[in-house]
Parts: C-alpha cells; sequence; structure tokens
C-alpha cells in the first residue's frame, strides 16, 4: 500500500512540473530558446511594447492577438454594471473574476514573439 501512494505522490509531482514546464515555453525567447524574462513581466505587454531578452538580448513581444486576453476583464466590467443594483459584493466578484481570466489567459496562452526592430 504504501509504494502506490509513493506513486501518487510522484505522479502528482510530475504533473506539476510539467505545468510549471509549459509555463515556461510561454516566457521562452524565439531567438535562442532561453527564458527571456518571467511570467510577471510579461503581463504587462501588449501588442505595441516590446523589451529585450534577459538571455540574448534580442526585442520580444507578444502578438496582436494578445488584444483578445483582455476580452474577459472587458465583459466583466460591463457585468459589474448590470450588477450594481443587486449589490457591491456582485459586482466586485465580477470584477475580480475578469480580472484573474484575463491574467490567467495572458500568462499560459499568449506566447513571445520575435521583434524585428
Amino acid at each position: 500500500m504504501a509504494s502506490s501512494a509513493t506513486q501518487v505522490g510522484l505522479t502528482w509531482v510530475l504533473d506539476v512540473t510539467a505545468g510549471v514546464y509549459e509555463m515556461l515555453e510561454v516566457t521562452t525567447c524565439p531567438y535562442c530558446n532561453n527564458q527571456a524574462m518571467s511570467a510577471i513581466r510579461k503581463l504587462f505587454f501588449g501588442p505595441a511594447l516590446s523589451a529585450h531578452c534577459g538571455s540574448c538580448g534580442k526585442r520580444v513581444g507578444v502578438p496582436p492577438a494578445a488584444i483578445l486576453a483582455v476580452t474577459p476583464f472587458i465583459f466583466s466590467i460591463l457585468l459589474a454594471g448590470f450588477l450594481a443594483q443587486r449589490g457591491l459584493q456582485l459586482s466586485a466578484l465580477s470584477l475580480i473574476a475578469g480580472f484573474l481570466a484575463t491574467v490567467a489567459i495572458h500568462t499560459l496562452l499568449v506566447p513571445l514573439v520575435a521583434r524585428d526592430a
């Protein structure tokens, strides 16, 4: 029985490690394939902003479609306006949920791309 518990624990550790590895792939430089920046720094990027890779120094940014990651937050602002009549708590919950969804989408799904300039 102890060996199966160890196996379950090992599987969980491998799953968590794979999740972290996939998250690092989103912050990987398209030029050198090393980690270009932290996921938190990438959160502040839009299609018009770019920065230098921390490893090779070339310019990287996010694709123009990254602007779509803001859609849940915009929807939550509209929803909060409609929910304002029912109470501040529902409006605040809507805004928090929209913000967290936007952060998750931008962090996990928006890749870094090469910038020519």
